[in-house]
């Protein structure tokens, strides 16, 4: 093996250290907010990594436990009784994977073009407040009680003389130092130690009214893994309604990461790929009893700064993570609960999208009314509703911006033989030849868009419609065109349509709307050639028009 392939691996190696170190009190964290035993946000940290870093199309793309996966699954397996959460916790990241594997399969990556940009930012600003919101009574040892996060806020807030100060204290310790100790020296162990700490002070000094993970109920004991199917008796249409959720959350989150780092290779990036790898990265996990897993932003940004230079990274995070978690295994019933709560608490104000929220403010209304309502949605409904509503509204989005966004502008002829642009008019000039070209969709609604936009007809009008570069159209656009040549010629003029491709011209659509009032153009390898045709066919006609007229 040469030096240079050693020092790579060393690379590699040293790069998932640093990310595994940060892993381990996030999945630890993760565990806690799901409801479930710590130890199930390591194994999936572990087998998710592992998995899913042998298959991604990005090498440098770590697959781990997330804030967005862990809060989804908490809230989908709220309903269930106790004795069933964990089996059903299991049977929800086996669904998962399934979904996304098969969509990965199927090139399903596709999909994420159709998820608006401003829909996707509402709902993870909403994840990320919830995350924070989720954690504050932890934070201060009291037990709220609400509908949803903003009520159990409230009920905190109106009740502060019940919160635990030593709990309190030792929640703003370990904030501190989550927020702190990462800018040191120390960088990626700060965040362990702030975990490490807080909880180590709780058991020196035997405070016990400060609750640990051994001590809470939600995610009580140190679990033992026994890796297996789970039970097929917890799938129920509320988890399959989650898993799908998780699947679509996943699938954005992960592209949008994988669309940010580094390639090394050089090879293009396959979002379906991703998927697949996401999706045996959450079987692994759900027969390994872990978490649902997902492309970490966090974490694979600090892969790329930690010198990452192969999938071999992202693979020894996993293995990392297993040496770790056993490592530490005996103590992580004593960590404290106020600490986790802090570290979600951190990781809940990094992940804010506020760069991106800010552009989507100074976007246009739709887009600012789209993601203020996903957001709401995210914070007031459970999170598989939210992302129905966000999968709906980015449907209505790509919907109404593609029947409105259709511009009509007038190409005039000039000397040099070139041709300027300039907006169109309202009404054809009588007894002459108008060049019009589109821009925008012409499918579905955009056609009687483009309906209101033709001008009115003059008397012995020729108008020159460029379509140059569409290759199909629907029946709604034929039967406008058809509509308006009949106009047209009513008034005494003609359509012609211009750059009209081979494939378009063999749809019978167009011979029916036709009828005889339209002429057609066919395309050219030279550019504006069949616009000047068309032109000089619509003069000569306009001219033998006047000639007959005068004859009559």
């Amino acid at each position: 093996m040469s030096g240079r392939v050693r020092a790579g691996i060393g690379r590699d190696a040293m790069a998932g250290l640093t990310v595994a170190i940060t892993c381990v009190p996030q999945a630890i964290a993760c565990g806690t907010l799901v409801g479930v035993s710590p130890v199930y946000g390591l194994s999936a940290a572990s087998v998710g990594a592992i998995a899913g870093g042998l298959l991604t199309a990005s090498p440098l793309l770590v697959i781990t436990v997330t804030n967005a996966t862990a809060l989804t699954a908490g809230q989908a397996l709220a309903g269930f009784p106790a004795v069933d959460h964990d089996q059903a916790l299991f049977a929800l990241v086996c669904l998962t994977g399934l979904i996304q594997a098969a969509a990965g399969l199927l090139h399903g990556g596709r999909l994420t073009r159709f998820v608006s940009y401003a829909v996707m930012t509402g709902f993870l600003a909403g994840l990320s407040l919830i995350i924070i919101l989720s954690q504050l009574g932890q934070l201060a040892g009291f037990d709220a009680h609400g509908s949803n996060k903003l009520t159990q806020t409230l009920d905190l807030l109106l009740n502060l003389r019940s919160i635990d100060l030593l709990s309190l204290a030792v929640g703003l310790l370990a904030l501190v130092l989550a927020v702190c100790l990462p800018r040191t020296r120390l960088g990626a162990t700060g965040m362990l130690l702030a975990l490490a700490v807080p909880s180590a002070l709780v058991w020196l000094l035997d405070w016990s009214s400060v609750q640990t993970i051994s001590s809470n109920q939600a995610g009580a004991a140190v679990a033992r893994l026994a890796p297996g199917l789970p039970s097929v008796a917890s799938v129920s249409p509320d988890l399959v309604a989650a898993a799908v959720a998780l699947a679509l959350i996943t699938l954005v989150q992960g592209a949008a990461v994988a669309e940010a780092l580094p390639n090394p290779d050089g090879r293009p990036r396959s979002t379906s790929r991703d998927l697949l790898a996401q999706g045996v990265a959450n079987l692994a996990a759900g027969l390994c009893q872990g978490l649902p897993v997902g492309g970490s932003t966090g974490q694979s940004a600090l892969n790329v700064s930690a010198g990452g230079q192969t999938r071999l990274a992202a693979v020894l995070t996993g293995v990392w993570v297993a040496v770790i978690a056993v490592v530490l295994g005996p103590l992580v019933g004593r960590l404290a609960m106020p600490a986790l709560a802090a570290i979600l608490i951190v990781a809940g104000a990094r992940s804010l999208p506020l760069h991106a929220a800010a552009a989507v403010l100074g976007a246009d209304l739709a887009s600012r009314v789209a993601m203020l309502v996903t957001f709401v949605a995210t914070l007031v409904l459970p999170i598989q509703w939210a992302v129905g509503l966000g999968a709906v509204l980015s449907g209505l989005l790509t919907l109404v911006h593609g029947a409105t966004d259709v511009t009509l502008v007038e190409l005039c002829p000039q000397a040099d033989g070139r041709f300027r642009e300039q907006p169109a008019p309202v009404r054809l000039p009588d007894g002459a030849v108008t060049v019009l070209d589109i821009y925008g969709s012409l499918f579905s609604a955009s056609a009687w868009t483009l309906e209101r936009l033709l001008p009115e007809p003059g008397e012995r009008s020729v108008l020159v419609l460029r379509l140059r570069g569409r290759t199909r159209l629907d029946a709604t656009f034929w039967r406008v065109l058809g509509i308006y040549a009949e106009r047209l010629a009513a008034s005494g003029g003609r359509l012609y349509l211009a750059g009209v491709g081979a494939q378009m011209q063999a749809e019978p659509a167009l011979a029916a709307a036709g009828a005889g009032s339209i002429v057609v153009e066919p395309a050219t390898p030279v550019i504006l050639e069949s616009v000047s045709r068309a032109i000089e066919a619509g003069a000569a006609w306009l001219g033998a028009y006047t000639r007959e007229s005068i004859l009559r």
